[in-house]
């Protein structure tokens, strides 16, 4: 049974008991993906999602697209180039899925703003799934090798491909799960 968008926004408040307020903030969950089982519930395409992330060496998965389940769930794998830590740097939104970030060689900062107001933003791009957008108040979400952010459609803001150094290139992957 698919849970509804309020129960969602509860599961993720719910979902990090154990990480700090950060990871815990309405519409993200950080964790580690050794862990990721414990939160495979949160929705019911997160335990396919997991079980991808935790049976694959991502470091050897091929740049682009790599397809899970058609267009319910699958990982774009990408070489990112991060960009020095901004707290007026652009957030993105989306409608249609979430994102799980993966960084897959090394760490990276993103940042996170819930906002619904700017989700339902008329210049969102709906081929696409994202609306763009700058905004007072973006928390610091750092993440490590092994680890993950999932964030929540229609109101978790988030920015990514930040450091916290010099700008430099890394691979992540973002796996897109359709709500």
């Amino acid at each position: 049974m698919e849970r509804g968008e309020d129960s969602l926004k509860a599961a993720a408040v719910a979902g990090g008991a154990d990480s700090d307020a950060a990871s815990q903030a309405a519409g993200m969950v950080c964790g580690a993906l050794a862990d990721s089982a414990k939160y495979a519930g949160l929705h019911p395409r997160f335990a396919k999602a997991f079980e991808f992330l935790r049976s694959h060496d991502l470091a050897a998965l091929p740049l682009g697209r790599n397809v899970i389940d058609g267009d319910d769930l699958f990982a774009n794998v990408m070489e990112a180039t991060l960009e020095p830590w901004n707290p007026d740097a652009k957030l993105e939104v989306h409608r249609r899925y979430f994102d799980i970030h993966v960084p897959v060689d090394g760490d990276e900062v993103l940042g996170f703003l819930h906002d619904e107001e700017h989700a339902k933003s008329a210049d969102f791009n709906e081929k696409d799934d994202y609306v763009l957008f700058q905004a007072p108040g973006m928390a610091k979400v750092a993440l490590k090798k092994g680890e993950f952010a999932i964030f929540w459609p229609n109101f978790a803001a988030h920015a990514p491909c930040k450091t916290d150094g010099e700008p430099c290139k890394r691979r992540k992957l973002v796996v897109k799960v359709r709500l």
